[in-house]
């Protein structure tokens, strides 16, 4: 072999290293990533982290945590009951998405923010008596409702003196699905999703079929 052709072996030999080592490149860094990039998008805002944990009270007092309702799928949202629009309009929703999940596998949470008017016989009667799977909840403190609601990223804020009926709660509109294992999947706004959207979500996450049209 002469020196000419050693040295255009060696290149050949340097160029073939190169491309396998660019074909790994590809495989094992760039196609995760593109896998990523063309999964199916949902409608709400992703994420995956537990959801922050929480121990209220029920419409009898009795003390509720997050965990008594592992293994299923929550929707929670924070409402009360003097709300002139977004909360009612939620609490609608959630109507109709549990005629369209099975009961069983599904629980729908409101979480009270007005210490003052959100009564337990007030509560029972507007989100309760919804279903068998409709609990709401409330705190003994209005300090630690709001601090919740801060973990949840939906932090609210009271306006006016408390103690009076001349006051107003700013808050967003905010709906959340929590997994059965406890994790937080899902965050919609309110006033922004559809039904269709949020069971399209649903079934996406639980990599199901659609089973029944909207």
């Amino acid at each position: 072999m002469t020196i000419c052709q050693t040295t255009a072996f060696k290149e050949h030999s340097v160029r073939d290293a190169f491309l396998l080592l660019a074909a790994m490149v590809l495989i094992f860094i760039l196609y995760p990533l593109a896998s990523i990039l063309l999964q199916s998008h949902y409608h709400g805002l992703a994420t995956n982290r537990p959801a922050p944990q929480f121990q209220l009270l029920d419409v009898n007092g009795k003390t509720t945590t997050l965990s008594d309702f592992k293994g299923k799928h929550i929707y929670l949202m924070f409402g009360f009951l003097q709300c002139q629009d977004v909360c009612h309009s939620q609490a609608f929703l959630l109507n109709s998405i549990a005629g369209v999940l099975p009961e069983d596998d599904i629980e729908f949470v409101y979480l009270a923010m007005d210490a003052n008017t959100d009564k337990p016989s007030s509560l029972e009667k507007y989100f309760n008596q919804r279903g068998n799977n409709f609990t709401s909840l409330r705190a003994d403190t209005q300090q630690k409702m709001q601090s919740l609601a801060t973990a949840f990223n939906a932090g609210f804020r009271i306006n006016g003196n408390s103690d009076s009926n001349n006051y107003s709660i700013d808050h967003p509109a905010r709906l959340f699905l929590i997994d059965p294992e406890g994790n937080l999947r899902l965050t919609y706004n309110g006033m922004a999703v559809d039904i269709k959207q949020i069971i399209d979500d649903f079934y996406q996450l639980n990599n199901i079929p659609v089973i029944r049209e909207i």
